[in-house]
């Protein structure tokens, strides 16, 4: 374990709310930003042989985005409101499929997004880091990268739609 702070105790609705509450008010309703940072995927319940950065790595891959996307419910303002109980199913990549290399892969491509502002998802799925690192995703849990583009354009296509029903 080594860890001093062992959250795992914590119950789920908590960690869920942690979440609900993390990004301020005003900053919902921005064009489809996502990250996650580091601090949170610590708070997550994993057990403590998993790597909290590759962690934080998968739940900032556009498939867990689109998961998000398609599982979130669409509020006022174009906000899009993911509850407690929603995050307390959420599933991500397993880590537990990824060979050594994978994850070192994954890792590397990871490095330049976690050290760079946060774009819009317009933006980023245009930017060649997150391409690559969203490509090493797809290959390294053995799915077409070729779908990639598919991806983004079922995720910018969602967050448009959810951002434009403030305007109907």
């Amino acid at each position: 374990m080594g860890r001093s702070n062992d959250f795992r105790v914590l119950p789920t609705a908590v960690i869920g709310n942690i979440h609900e509450n993390l990004v301020p008010g005003e900053e919902k309703q921005k064009f489809g930003q996502y990250f996650t940072p580091e601090t949170l995927a610590n708070l997550v319940a994993f057990p403590a042989v998993y790597d909290v950065e590759l962690i934080s790595a998968l739940f900032n891959s556009a498939i867990t985005f689109l998961t998000l996307e398609m599982c979130g419910t669409s509020r006022n303002l174009g906000a899009l409101d993911l509850n407690a109980n929603y995050l307390k199913r959420l599933k991500i990549l397993n880590p537990d499929l990824l060979s050594a290399q994978q994850k070192v892969d994954i890792l590397a491509a990871f490095q330049p997004l976690k050290h760079r502002e946060v774009e819009t998802i317009f933006i980023e799925v245009k930017r060649k880091d997150r391409i690559n690192f969203d490509k090493t995703i797809l290959r390294s849990f053995g799915i077409d990268e070729h779908l990639l583009d598919y991806i983004y354009s079922l995720l910018t296509t969602s967050v448009f739609d959810r951002i434009s029903m403030q305007d109907r």
